[in-house]
């Protein structure tokens, strides 16, 4: 254990007879008011999970271990993520294509209005479609039965018309009387405006809750994706779940910069972007994700970071939040003399931010990644359970290969996310083989921070070990992540909620417990076991053949909870579409 976390190094290497040898280095940096390098050493047992019960008791030890008990006890709302799936969900606007009952109908008179010469709302918003939308809208009108994309093109540019007057005349008028309006207008063809949406909307969330999902913990992919429809937010809270936006202060922006090479949460003013850069050891600024921009002083964005969560809770009462990158474990020295900080200093600074999020609006909070240091902080982390794959991978994006991964398109449904494929062979055996993976950030953390995947490597982004995936979260207790609308919940519907059944009720008491155990219990390593604080028992069976254990047959590719004076129960993934 480095009881000095940064700057340090570890290196393996092959000696010439094929046996492994290690190097550690440590480097002390200048800016540094001590410098002290600790190294803790202790022996144990053979068991793999060892070296992560040595971690847990150093920081149990020293008074660093937070318990999801504890958590909750500080903000009841946290309860609400055991037993929780993870899921982002994906919307295009205020406005979608779910949100006519007569396509037909309402283009006919969209169109009608538009090319008549007194004014009318048809008039005004037809006047601002593109050569695109208007085509959509007459092709529309010539079928029987429209295709989806028609109905998309059409949908964002009614919202486009909608978010630009609505935002114009912010202070003149009330949304809900625009939005109001425009349904008294086309009525009969709309529904009314608080059933808007297809991600983001009181409708899927009425979905969710009519097939049984009782506890959802929702994510948007932006920060202002419910800013016109903030009825989701609080129709969410009212079942239960946990509703919020993804927010990031890793990386700022240029205010000009090409809409195509800048996001939302990068952007915060010229001020800021003059002054709040990191600054490197030889004056340079530290590049910023992407080589974009550079990355932003957590000392810094403390002023802006507050002003834009009570801005954004302002308008959306959220009860969650996703701010990337700040569990990640990237830290920087900072030699800017407006705001500098050593490595240690800039983690402090995101600790207190993350802390500030739940103390001042009673938000659960996740980030990205889960690393220890920010364990305490956080509630829920993505990125630990599965990382990112294959970053940089060109198979990745290219059109023609087998691996391609999709787009950051549709809005609705960007294909990156809920576009299923192949794995790449050479990333199956480190990232999903069930023999190469130990729990070990379980038998730490289980009962502290609920962790699973990165959003670009959902549950069941890789078809061909979606199967795997399932099962492993079984075994570690840890929740899936989908990204989801109404066709993807339709689509994995069944998936979902025969996961579900046998993941939420052990969570649910799971999650308050320690991971005491894991063990290989066949030497093909195809029979894994975790065991919990109260006793319980899981079995995953990732073989085809059939395994007795305790005189429970236990099928291939199945998963069995024993539980103290009950009877167990099984899952199966079966065929993971």
């Amino acid at each position: 254990i480095f009881e000095n976390m940064f700057d340090n190094a570890v290196v393996f290497s092959k000696d010439e007879n094929g046996g492994v040898g290690v190097r550690v280095t440590h480097a002390f940096k200048p800016n540094w008011d001590t410098w002290e390098y600790t190294v803790v050493v202790e022996l144990g047992d053979g068991s793999p999970i060892t070296p992560a019960k040595k971690y847990r008791d150093y920081l149990v030890g020293r008074g660093e271990f937070v318990t999801m008990r504890e958590k909750i006890e500080a903000n009841p709302r946290v309860e609400r993520l055991l037993g929780a799936p993870h899921a982002y969900l994906w919307d295009a606007g205020v406005f979608s294509h779910m949100d006519a009952t007569d396509w037909k109908g309402f283009c006919t008179k969209l169109i009608a209005e538009g090319e008549a010469e007194a004014d009318s709302l048809g008039r005004r918003i037809w006047k601002s479609f593109n050569d695109e939308g208007r085509e959509a809208a007459v092709q529309i009108t010539l079928e029987e039965w429209p295709y989806k994309y028609l109905k998309s093109v059409v949908a964002a540019q009614v919202s486009a018309y909608l978010e630009d007057k609505i935002k114009t005349l912010a202070n003149k008028r009330p949304r809900e009387v625009m939005l109001g309006a425009f349904c008294e207008h086309f009525d009969g063809l709309v529904l009314p405006y608080d059933q808007w949406g297809d991600g983001i909307s009181t409708k899927l969330l009425d979905k969710f809750q009519d097939a049984g999902l009782e506890r959802m913990n929702l994510c948007m992919g932006d920060l202002s994706g419910a800013d016109m429809k903030p009825q989701v937010a609080k129709h969410a809270d009212k079942l239960g779940y946990l509703f919020g936006p993804y927010d990031s202060y890793h990386s700022i922006h240029s205010p000009d910069a090409h809409p195509d090479s800048t996001w939302e949460t990068a952007q915060f003013g010229w001020d800021l972007y003059n002054t709040g850069g990191i600054v490197r050891e030889d004056g340079s600024l530290s590049a910023g994700f992407k080589k974009v921009g550079y990355h932003l002083s957590p000392k810094a964005a403390r002023p802006y970071m507050e002003e834009r969560v009570n801005g954004v809770l302002g308008r959306v009462r959220f009860n969650s939040i996703f701010v990337d990158c700040d569990a990640y474990g990237q830290f920087f020295d900072d030699y800017s003399p407006d705001h500098p900080a050593t490595k240690q200093d800039d983690m402090l600074e995101r600790l207190d931010r993350l802390r500030w999020l739940t103390h001042e609006h009673g938000l659960v909070v996740g980030s990205e990644g889960g690393s220890a240091y920010a364990a305490p902080a956080i509630h829920f982390a993505h990125g630990m359970f599965t990382p990112v794959i294959g970053w940089g991978d060109p198979d990745f994006k290219d059109k023609q290969s087998p691996y391609y991964m999709g787009a950051y398109w549709p809005p609705d449904g960007p294909t990156t996310f809920t576009m299923q494929a192949p794995l790449k062979p050479k990333y199956k055996k480190f990232y999903y083989d069930p023999r190469y993976r130990l729990p070990l950030y379980q038998v730490v953390f289980h009962d502290s921070v609920i962790a699973t995947h990165h959003w670009g490597n959902a549950s069941l982004k890789f078809k061909d070990v979606a199967g795997t995936v399932a099962l492993l979260e079984q075994l570690y207790n840890v929740p899936p992540l989908y990204h989801l609308n109404h066709a993807e919940f339709k689509k994995h519907r069944e998936h979902i909620l025969s996961h579900y059944a046998f993941f939420s009720p052990l969570h649910r008491e799971l999650a308050l417990q320690p991971m005491t155990g894991f063990r290989w219990v066949t030497d093909d390593r195809m029979i894994q076991e975790t065991t919990f604080d109260d006793g319980t028992r899981i079995v995953v069976n990732f073989g085809a053949d059939t395994f007795t254990i305790d005189g429970h047959d236990l099928s291939g590719n199945t998963a069995i909870a024993i539980r103290p004076g009950q009877k167990p129960v099984s899952y199966s993934p079966g065929a993971v579409e």
